[in-house]
């Protein structure tokens, strides 16, 4: 986090930013030069924003799948802060309600909600994805390459009231679901009840859920 940084690393961040946007016409370019472009791009949101419609192009223009999975999150990335989110709301929103790709569909999901678009059908797309754990043969660079634990992280802002539902998805998921997926489940499960630090004041839903990692965790 920023307010964390040394001087030194503040002033490292600060010195990219004055010439990150001049890496937006590798957005045109070819693999892996695209990719890379994109992943640095959406570290800096306040100087690169307006990289956001050259984002959008090389989305249409790319056929790899990694590639595109990366442009769509540095897409959110650089929208967070933009004024106006319309374009990137409902270009998410064709991405998600066209893309047979599971992996592209949850990425689409994701932007919406870090946008907060998010309806029930997004939340149902990132609460499957993480449930799948499908993500893991990818070389998608968030989160140091935990595709699926950045889902994960996502959902809770997908399951913004609607926490019941999705939690329940969850629970049910996380009886049934491979090792692999057990630990991304959990994370997500957890971040979607947000467990009072006041035990005596925990509800049924997260007690339910504590209760389900209890039994079917990775702990």
């Amino acid at each position: 986090h920023p307010q964390r940084w040394a001087e030194q690393e503040r002033a490292a961040y600060d010195a990219v930013a004055e010439r990150i946007a001049s890496l937006a016409p590798l957005l045109a370019e070819g693999e892996p030069l695209r990719l890379a472009a994109a992943y640095a791009l959406g570290h800096f949101p306040n100087a690169a924003g307006g990289a956001a419609g050259d984002v959008r192009g090389a989305y249409d223009a790319s056929t790899d799948e990694t590639t595109r999975a990366t442009l769509l999150i540095a897409l959110a990335m650089l929208s967070l802060h933009a004024v106006e989110k319309d374009e990137t709301v409902a270009f998410f929103r064709r991405v998600h309600d066209s893309e047979s790709n599971a992996i592209l569909r949850a990425s689409a999901a994701a932007g919406l909600a870090l946008l907060g678009a998010a309806d029930d059908e997004v939340a149902q797309t990132i609460s499957a994805a993480v449930i799948a754990g499908s993500a893991d043969h990818t070389k998608i660079p968030w989160n140091d390459g935990d595709f699926d634990d950045y889902l994960a992280l996502v959902l809770p802002f997908a399951a913004k009231g609607r926490e019941a539902t999705v939690a329940a998805t969850l629970i049910d998921a996380l009886a049934h679901a491979t090792q692999l997926a057990k630990r991304s489940i959990t994370h997500a499960l957890l971040g979607v009840v947000a467990p009072s630090s006041d035990y005596r004041a925990m509800s049924d839903v997260q007690l339910r859920a504590l209760k389900a990692v209890e039994e079917h965790g990775l702990w």
